[in-house]
């Protein structure tokens, strides 16, 4: 990176690079992108939200991005190809998923389990706010949090991994409660 560093940002970067040192991904992922916020072209923030993204596809944005400022950059040509082949592994294991092949959406009111009011997951998909893909890396990650003894709804994880906002799962809530509400005066 060429030239001096806004102290702001220099700030920032020291506190965001802390938290990525202790593990604390969500809180790093967060300084890096108040960092993009106030300098969307900062390459130190660019490679390591690329480094931190559970999500490969967000990965394989951020160092394109990076990659068009820096075309040399060799650890974003490498960080690059790792996540390109992390995609494609994904992609062959989504293409024998259950859920990917079940995956029907019927319209906003019922899915594929048959229930009154769609999953969460299926809705977002329906809707268009998250790909089948990004589902998949959600459900995933909320199964192996559970795993280790550490549960999250899928709505927080969906939240951690910046595939929605907190107004969208509101939303979500909101529109789960009047279509159960409306089921139940119907039936």
């Amino acid at each position: 990176m060429s030239g001096m560093i806004d102290p702001t940002i220099m700030d920032i970067l020291k506190k965001a690079v802390e938290q990525a040192n202790l593990g604390h991904k969500i809180e790093a992922r967060a300084y890096f992108y108040d960092i993009l916020t106030l300098d969307p072209n900062n390459e130190y923030a660019l490679l390591w939200q690329a480094y931190l993204s559970d999500d490969p596809y967000k990965a394989i944005g951020f160092l394109e991005r990076l990659l068009k400022l820096q075309p040399g950059h060799k650890s974003a040509r490498a960080y690059l190809n790792q996540a390109k082949q992390r995609c494609d592994e994904l992609e062959k294991r989504q293409k024998s998923s259950i859920y990917v092949n079940s995956f029907n959406p019927v319209n906003n009111s019922s899915s594929k389990s048959g229930l009154a009011v769609p999953y969460l997951g299926d809705y977002l998909v329906q809707q268009g706010l998250i790909t089948p893909n990004q589902l998949e890396m959600a459900l995933r990650l909320h199964r192996d949090l559970k795993e280790r003894g550490h549960p999250k709804p899928i709505g927080r994880v969906l939240i951690e991994l910046g595939y929605i906002n907190n107004d969208q799962l509101n939303r979500w809530l909101q529109q789960q409660n009047d279509d159960l509400e409306n089921f139940y005066l119907r039936n």
